[in-house]
């Protein structure tokens, strides 16, 4: 596909370049997936290039689900893959749950070989998902009790994916299992902590 190339410059008004993405993540098997978003097939802006249109719908009754993960052990990279003038990313990624309970241990095995989407949240406010109708995410899961009692126990998720994106952005909302809904990104800002404080009454 022929694309539009614009000029691309650091934009000096937005410095902040945070890495990791938040404790919270949203994953959904395929199937319980009716309506997935899509990218543009003639994009001509970079943002029709990289973002999603459209929006996530759940089959009824269905949703995504929520998973906590250790601050620190969220986090995805894409490599380059393949051969001179077939290059794409490969996508692969982790996340770390704190515990061998029940529920943790229930999902490793719910999850272990399921394929679809996972939706992760940047320190920017920035969603990313891994995972489409044809190229979902791959997913597995590994559990560690740890050796001594200083070491981490818990369940460890890995997913993968092949993509011509290293990551898309997808800015609407997320169907939660239950019926609840995580609003669009226009819709659920983020407040500057900074610019938002109360001013003193002095």
């Amino acid at each position: 596909m022929p694309f539009k190339f614009l000029d691309n410059y650091l934009n000096e008004a937005e410095p902040e370049n945070m890495g990791g993405f938040d404790s919270v993540s949203f994953i959904c098997p395929s199937r319980n997936i009716k309506t997935w978003p899509k990218l543009a097939k003639n994009p001509t802006t970079d943002q029709e290039v990289a973002v999603y249109t459209g929006s996530f719908e759940c089959v009824q009754g269905e949703g995504f689900i929520q998973v906590y993960s250790t601050p620190g052990k969220t986090g995805y990279a894409a490599e380059s893959q393949g051969d001179t003038d077939g290059k794409s990313f490969a996508i692969k990624g982790t996340l770390f749950q704190p515990s061998l309970g029940v529920e943790p241990i229930a999902l490793a095995r719910k999850i272990n070989n399921a394929h679809g989407v996972i939706i992760m949240t940047d320190g920017e406010n920035n969603r990313y998902a891994v995972g489409t109708r044809g190229r979902p995410a791959r997913f597995s899961a590994s559990a560690n009790a740890g050796n001594t009692a200083a070491d981490p126990k818990g369940i460890t998720i890995e997913f993968e994916c092949d993509s011509h994106l290293p990551g898309t952005r997808y800015d609407g909302p997320i169907p939660l299992i239950g019926g609840d809904e995580i609003p669009s990104i226009d819709d659920d800002p983020e407040p500057d902590p900074i610019d938002n404080q109360e001013p003193d009454d002095d």
